[in-house]
């Protein structure tokens, strides 16, 4: 899972290394008797969640059986649960989580779907809006609006850094809210047309943009679901789409197991090993 080897290597690795020969098939048969293996604990893992007070999510396109498939992360910062569905929407998440996260603040790209699920607050991925206002820096070099929310958007990761208190970070947050709807009121009729996109995607969900300052926990930005879910693209790279969505699933399961491991210390092979010996 980890290392995204094909079968075919995997048995050619067994035989080089070990003298044994293994088929397709056998490491087929391993592949699903970790899979049933895996079922509680990663139940578990979704649970728990489940009841996080700060989900991290996102969702990324790879192929089984030939066909485009979604696969989904919500993860915390000590655990990750990973799926995969046919659908990108709502119903998705909604299969796996169907009581929503009514305790939790969603760490998320502003892809519709999130925003549609009931949570107790919301952050908009800071990372992302630098990253998509540099692309409009390079695109006009002559405007200053997209450079300026850059920087009012480092001025506030500047404060969650620094040593002020909650309190101090709450004035703050109200004094970059205010910013904010100063530069989303501007009239960008006379730059291009993905100015006027921008501005009207950021100030849909203004008052997600600084959850992160008044709320003890919640992270600007959501690189720990891009890193969990990573992992799926480079496997797609080095030996190819799923073959079946059973295997698709399975390898959702594992790679749940190994990050949640991981990130409680513990080793992602001796997690897969006391399974197995179950």
């Amino acid at each position: 899972c980890e290392q995204c080897v094909p079968y075919r290597r995997t048995g050619q690795m067994m035989r080089d290394v070990f003298g044994v020969s293994v088929s397709d098939g056998t490491i087929r048969n391993i592949l699903k008797e970790a899979g049933r293996l895996d079922a509680l604990p990663y139940e578990a893992i979704r649970q728990r969640v489940e009841q996080s007070d700060v989900v991290g999510c996102d969702e990324t396109g790879f192929y089984a059986k030939g066909e485009l498939r979604w696969g989904w992360v919500a993860q915390t910062k000590d655990a990750t649960y990973v799926f995969q569905d046919k659908s990108r929407g709502r119903k998705a998440l909604e299969k796996h989580f169907p009581d929503h996260f009514p305790d939790a603040v969603l760490v998320t790209d502003r892809h519709s779907s999130y925003r549609k699920m009931n949570a107790a607050g919301h952050q908009d991925c800071i990372a992302h809006l630098l990253r998509n206002l540099e692309y409009l820096n390079e695109l006009d070099k002559s405007q200053s609006w997209s450079r300026e929310f850059q920087q009012l958007l480092r001025e506030a990761l500047d404060v969650r850094r620094g040593t002020g208190g909650r309190a101090a970070r709450r004035e703050a947050a109200a004094r970059f809210r205010d910013r904010a709807a100063e530069l989303l009121g501007r009239d960008l009729s006379a730059l291009n047309a993905e100015f006027e996109k921008m501005r009207k995607g950021i100030a849909k969900w203004e008052e997600h943009l600084f959850t992160f300052l008044y709320v003890d926990g919640v992270p600007p930005d959501n690189n720990g679901s891009e890193r969990a879910i990573r992992n799926i693209k480079t496997k797609q790279k080095v030996s190819g789409c799923f073959r079946t969505d059973d295997g698709a699933d399975i390898y959702m399961m594992i790679k749940s197991i190994m990050d949640t491991a991981n990130k409680n210390g513990q080793s992602k092979y001796k997690a897969l090993q006391a399974l197995m010996d179950t």
